[in-house]
């Protein structure tokens, strides 16, 4: 059957994040023309969903991801991209009664590049936020890890055009690891933190 769209007016949804709270409510991180935006499940809405703007700036919400730590409160990270530069941000959502009223934004890295259009979200065990993405303004994959007081980077492989797709988790043992596409080989690499660097692997390679 036909799905009714959320959004119908403008460009919408070009990059989208979806995932469910610890009780049951779907949550969309998405780009709303220039804007990055949440819809989020409620009951007394028309329609089921209710919309907030997090951030307006120019380009805003290129390749957003979301997470949603395990004490609850969702966060999203996303690009903001003018003409002369692509910037990292992180927005926590603040939520109140089952909706969205607000949001706390700070810039990860304020350099990654024109046409950098890939960013993956997780919480650390800590529940911490963390970000891998792509900078082409290397090129290389990065990531960026918060520890409480500020944002940490690290470069993880500027072997070339590496890092887009790329998609983050953390494993059993509470370290990260990023699956992600070299592009110059053609190949999928795996990148897992043994504990004091980087091991990187070719899963697929083309041929």
């Amino acid at each position: 059957g036909e799905v009714d769209p959320l959004v119908t007016s403008g460009d919408v949804g070009r990059y989208s994040s979806v995932k469910f709270t610890p009780s049951g409510w779907g949550l969309i991180a998405f780009q709303d023309d220039d804007a990055m935006r949440v819809a989020y499940e409620y009951a007394g809405a028309v329609g089921g969903w209710k919309f907030h703007t997090v951030d307006t700036s120019t380009g805003a919400g290129i390749g957003c991801s979301l997470a949603i730590r395990q004490t609850g409160p969702a966060g999203t990270s996303y690009l903001c991209q003018d003409l002369r530069t692509t910037t990292l941000k992180y927005a926590d959502l603040i939520v109140k009664n089952g909706e969205v009223i607000g949001q706390t934004i700070t810039t990860v890295d304020s350099a990654v590049g024109l046409f950098s259009y890939d960013t993956s979200l997780a919480f650390t065990p800590a529940d911490q936020p963390a970000i891998a993405y792509y900078c082409n303004g290397g090129p290389c994959l990065k990531y960026a890890e918060y520890d409480g007081s500020q944002w940490r980077i690290t470069t993880v492989d500027d072997s070339g055009m590496v890092g887009k797709g790329c998609s983050l988790a953390f494993g059993p043992e509470g370290r990260p690891a990023i699956s992600y596409y070299d592009q110059d080989a053609g190949d999928l690499k795996y990148a897992a933190f043994d504990g004091s660097a980087w091991q990187i692997f070719t899963v697929d390679f083309d041929g």
